[in-house]
C-alpha cells in the first residue's frame, strides 16, 4: 500500500490542508439545531448506609436466575434498582424479589 502512494509538492500538500479546514468549518456551521440529545439514564442511588440484604451482581444474577449480562443490561436502562458502591454494583435482595415477582416470565 505504501508503494500506491504519490508525492504531492509543498503547495499541494498546503493546498489539501486549506481545502480540509473550509469543508471542516463549513461542517461546524450546518450544526442542527432542532436536534435534541438523548436522555441519559439516570445514575445509581449511593449505597446506603447500611449494607445488611444487599449483594453483589454475580449472586443477583444467580439469584434471579438471569445472565450477568442480562442484569448489566436491566440496570443500565433502570429496570431494576442498584446502588454503586465505589465500583462494585450492589443489588437489595427485596428489589430482586419485586422485580421477579413482576418479571415471572421472562
Amino acid at each position: 500500500m505504501a508503494g500506491d502512494m504519490k508525492r504531492i509538492s509543498r503547495q499541494e500538500f498546503q493546498d489539501l490542508c486549506f481545502k480540509v479546514q473550509m469543508l471542516s468549518e463549513k461542517v461546524d456551521s450546518m450544526t442542527c439545531s432542532s436536534h435534541v440529545p438523548a436522555e441519559k439514564p439516570s445514575p445509581p442511588s449511593r449505597a446506603p448506609a447500611d449494607y445488611t440484604g444487599m449483594i453483589q451482581a454475580k449472586d443477583a444474577a444467580m439469584y434471579l436466575g438471569i445472565p450477568l449480562s442480562r442484569l448489566y443490561y436491566l440496570a443500565k436502562y433502570n429496570q431494576i434498582t442498584y446502588h454503586r458502591l465505589k465500583r462494585k454494583m450492589l443489588f437489595d435482595r427485596d428489589s430482586l424479589d419485586s422485580w421477579k415477582s413482576t418479571n415471572k416470565n421472562q
